[in-house]
């Protein structure tokens, strides 16, 4: 039988595999193929991430790391409200500080734009859930999708979410974008594998003999 040590990091690790929330935020990278931006009349473009606040008694921050362009170049400096620090340069860092917290920034379109999110997903089930967007405006107006508040990509912060991605609307624009593509960040990948392998080790070791 295992001992009572043995079982707890059993249990931990089980509890790391199905909700891996409880070991350390979510880590996700997103990639937006952006060919289309390039020589867009309808620009200037922004990159806008916003974190609406839902839950009252809930705290929550989303870290926006290696921020790409693929060519492209940030512009000016960001239009900010609430709760909101950094730049395309250097990455934002946003937080539930107030009900809109608000990053608007230009930027020059290259191939791509590609970034890592890192983000927390506290929740006390009072009221609704804090969210994260990003969306695409082309002269200070979002460009049309298929998602709620024309967004292309949307995430409840709250655990075991998903990140929801979109395409344009193609019926209100003619400009083909997204929707983007979301990849596990490869520590995910690592945590699980220690954790499978642990539990099997775990699983595989040799029941000692009665009495014992």
């Amino acid at each position: 039988m295992m001992n009572s040590k043995s079982l707890n990091v059993f249990v931990l690790l089980v509890a790391g595999v199905v909700n891996p929330h409880l070991l350390a935020d979510t880590i996700v990278s997103i990639n937006l193929d952006t060919h289309s931006l390039i020589g867009y009349l309808g620009c200037p473009c922004a990159i806008n991430y916003q974190l609406t606040r839902g839950d009252p008694a809930s705290v929550n921050s989303v870290t926006v790391s290696g921020i790409g362009l693929g060519g492209g170049i940030p512009q000016g400096v960001p239009d900010i409200s609430g709760g909101i620090s950094g730049d395309l340069f250097n990455g934002v860092v946003l937080t539930t500080a107030s009900f809109i917290n608000d990053f608007v920034q230009d930027f020059q379109a290259g191939d791509f734009i590609r970034f890592t999110l890192v983000f927390s997903t506290n929740y006390s089930g009072a009221g609704p859930v804090d969210r994260l967007t990003m969306a695409i405006l082309a002269g200070g107006i979002e460009i049309p999708t298929l998602g709620p508040g024309d967004a292309l990509l949307g995430i409840d912060l709250l655990p075991n979410t998903t990140v929801e991605t979109y395409s344009s609307d193609r019926s209100r624009t003619a400009l083909p974008l997204g929707p983007p593509q979301v990849v596990p960040e490869p520590a995910t990948f690592t945590l699980l594998g220690i954790a499978l392998i642990s539990i099997a080790a775990f699983a595989g070791r040799k029941r000692p003999p009665q009495g014992m």
